[in-house]
């Protein structure tokens, strides 16, 4: 199932099913990346009995039967199963699948190429495909790829060297030859210190060019738990400037990091990062926010700070606050019901945006869950609210 939620986290009632998509091609299917276009559309690539295959779902969600046979399309060679782990769009029009081998441990990585209409770019590598052989490279686990504005791609991934799992790039030029200009014949190998191992990492393109490598690691203690950035400019080489050595770790206090999962660059340049971590027998998610221009304090980015908009308590039994919200005094806020009518109406004073606006329930409201619409400068905003009495 595929499901696109609105900004307050609400399932997204124009998107399919009332948000929600069903795809049935067969038992053994798993989906693993998405990618959305600038049309609005999303590809989805995952595995179909071993096979990777990459779908095209139109904006309502709908199906595209005219992408590749049927609307499904394949981007490796019959002969080779992969798992699929990233989609990369160009700007000129076609997509970029990279992954790995579908057995453990994985001997080769590879890069498929699809048009628009899901058939080979003919162009790229060998017939649209791009095979990374553990014995050129010594490849365990390529993963996730960034495409520059040029159609060049990094790829990410962890590999074995003399029994450490060490992190690698791989830079290729946008036909998928290797870019022998990047590190040493397009090749990053960087050493992990013995006993720690590093999570597959999220490569990110920075506006002026340089690349990060994103991940999670552990070790022998809990000191060793860690998210990570290393930063790398654009020929490959090591920022030294960049945190120690050029690169930042971060350890959250009594807790031991297991995983990352996804991290993002944010519009306004903050690097968010999706991790997995234990705490007393608990394992939690946590996405951890970062100013990349002031890393010293490692503290969460203090500009995500400022523009979080605050409602709690949710779920609430009586009053809810407001806080960092820069409203529009001169409409109401108002509380709809599941079925968006309106079940109650809020005057809102003037406010700089960084004061507490407090809000009465009506006690006639019964428990369930409601949406708050709050008028801001710009648009209005939508917010889950549960209220349980």
């Amino acid at each position: 199932e595929i499901l696109q939620l609105l900004p307050d986290g609400t399932l997204d009632p124009e998107f399919g099913d009332n948000g929600v998509v069903g795809l049935a091609a067969s038992a053994d299917m798993i989906s693993n990346t998405v990618e959305i276009a600038p049309d609005g559309s999303a590809y989805l690539a995952g595995t179909i009995d071993g096979w990777a295959f990459v779908v095209h779902l139109l904006e309502s969600g709908e199906l595209d039967t005219s992408f590749g046979i049927g609307g499904t399309a394949f981007p490796t060679p019959v002969e080779y199963q992969g798992v699929p782990a990233d989609i990369m769009l160009a700007p000129s029009g076609y997509l970029v699948v990279s992954g790995c081998e579908n057995a453990y441990p994985s001997s080769s990585g590879f890069m498929g190429a699809l048009d628009l209409g899901g058939d080979p770019v003919t162009w790229f590598g060998e017939d649209g495909f791009v095979l990374i052989n553990n014995s050129t490279t010594g490849l365990e686990l390529p993963f996730h790829g960034e495409m520059a504005p040029d159609g060049s791609l990094l790829v990410g991934g962890i590999w074995n060297r003399s029994g450490h799992r060490n992190m690698f790039a791989l830079r290729f030029l946008a036909n998928g030859e290797m870019d022998n200009t990047f590190a040493e014949a397009g090749i990053l190998d960087i050493a992990v210190p013995q006993g720690i191992q590093r999570s597959v990492p999220f490569p990110h393109l920075l506006p002026d060019g340089t690349f990060l490598l994103c991940g999670g690691q552990s070790g022998p203690t809990g000191a060793d738990a860690k998210l990570y950035a290393v930063r790398l400019n654009a020929d490959g080489a090591i920022d030294d400037t960049f945190g120690t050595n050029g690169t930042y770790s971060y350890q959250r206090n009594n807790y031991a990091f297991a995983d990352s999962r996804s991290s993002i660059l944010r519009s306004n340049g903050d690097l968010a990062m999706i991790s997995v971590l234990y705490h007393s027998g608990v394992t939690k998610n946590a996405v951890t926010v970062f100013d990349l221009d002031d890393l010293s304090t490692a503290l969460p980015s203090s500009r995500a700070a400022e523009d979080k908009r605050l409602l709690f308590p949710n779920p609430t039994n009586g009053p809810i606050t407001l806080r960092n919200w820069e409203m529009d005094a001169l409409r109401p806020i108002e509380l709809r019901d599941l079925q968006g009518r309106v079940v109650q109406r809020w005057s809102i004073p003037p406010t700089s945006g960084v004061g507490d606006v407090k809000l009465e329930l009506s006690p006639a409201l019964a428990n369930g869950h409601y949406v708050i619409m709050t008028p801001t400068m710009d648009r209005s905003m939508r917010t889950a609210l549960e209220l349980v009495r």
